[in-house]
């Protein structure tokens, strides 16, 4: 009898949530990039991490087709695991001959990272940038997108 209770209450939590429906998954109205290469990491005094992006659109960048991205950040060891990561600042080259520059923290621990857009194109915004994390030096950039 509990097993046809248990078999019940699922059939109707499952009816609700067809019934509501999931939310869909949207890309911010700000448009973004939507692939991009392997991001190359540089160590030093300040780590350089740089990567392609490419497929991007956004109106906020009009006839952008793709960009580099370049963010430094002073060198500390275990950041992000034992210690704060502190802040870094970089630019974006855009295909159009644009420039955006920002600022935030890049943790490489980490599948998604932040970063204000603080000068030139797309001022004001905020470019979140996701990437797959593998072993040191293979981290993949999947997609930069622009938020507000």
């Amino acid at each position: 009898m509990r097993i046809v209770h248990l078999a019940v209450a699922a059939a109707a939590l499952a009816g609700s949530v067809m019934l509501s429906g999931p939310a869909a998954a949207q890309a911010p109205a700000a448009g973004g990039c939507y692939a991009g290469s392997m991001l190359n990491m540089t160590y030093g005094p300040r780590d350089t991490v740089t990567g392609t992006m490419s497929s991007c659109g956004s109106p906020l960048l009009p006839g952008v087709s793709g960009g580099l991205l370049t963010f430094s950040y002073p060198g500390v060891p275990f950041a992000g695991v034992f210690v704060p990561v502190p802040p870094g600042t970089g630019n974006v080259a855009w295909s159009n001959g644009q420039q955006s520059a920002l600022s935030g923290i890049y943790n490489q621990n980490v599948a998604v990272n932040t970063f204000a857009i603080t000068g030139g194109a797309a001022a004001g915004h905020h470019l979140v940038v996701n990437e797959s994390i593998g072993r040191k030096g293979t981290d993949r950039l999947i997609s930069a997108l622009l938020a507000p």
